[in-house]
């Protein structure tokens, strides 16, 4: 097996990161419209594909879609048909995912925009012989990265606890060629990430 990646950590907080993940932020609110619907607003950034989806506490998805907007979006959502318990509202894009807890009790929704969450998803940059990733992380949480090749089998895995812009950097000139998964793991998520050596 092939030596295991040179890997390059940055802990400083970087002009560069922050121009990435600072700007153009989605911005939504949601408002209760009865004991068991709300309506969501969502003002977008530059980047107007969202997906929205709903999920219990075990994480199933219940409701998924995809929404393309120009302007200010606004949708009621309707829970009737679900029983009383613990949801997550989730606003993607290309760059982040917001998460808002709603937990849905006998006399209405409760919705407290103090629990909100927001994620950024890790950047690869392709500038062979190297790979870059770039991710912010807000919270004092470990973040796991593995590499798998194209048999599935790990070949590379790091846990890094740390806050801030996590940057790594990636030397592949002793790769073989072939497909190989990125695999990021951080706030109860999971994002991969291929590329092909040539």
């Amino acid at each position: 097996m092939k030596s295991l990646i040179k890997i390059c950590f940055t802990l400083a907080l970087s002009f560069a990161t922050l121009a990435v993940f600072g700007g153009n932020n989605p911005s939504f609110t949601i408002r209760a419209e009865s004991e068991k619907s709300f309506i969501l607003y969502l003002q977008p950034s530059n980047s107007s594909d969202y997906q929205i989806s709903i999920k219990d506490a075990a994480g199933f998805v219940l409701l998924e879609e995809q929404v393309k907007t120009e302007g200010t979006f606004a949708r009621k959502y309707n829970l009737i048909n679900l029983p009383e318990g613990e949801y997550s509202l989730f606003i993607e894009d290309a760059l982040r995912i917001q998460i808002q807890p709603i937990v849905m009790e006998n006399d209405g929704l409760k919705i407290d925009s103090e629990l909100r969450k927001k994620i950024f998803k890790p950047v690869f940059n392709y500038n062979i012989p190297f790979v870059n990733m770039t991710m912010l992380q807000l919270e004092d949480v470990t973040t796991k990265v593995r590499i798998l090749d194209e048999r599935g089998e790990e070949f590379f895995s790091k846990n890094i606890s740390q806050t801030g812009s996590l940057q790594k950097r990636f030397d592949v000139t002793r790769l073989e060629e072939g497909a190989y998964t990125f695999i990021v793991e951080a706030n109860g998520l999971t994002f991969y990430e291929e590329i092909k050596i040539q």
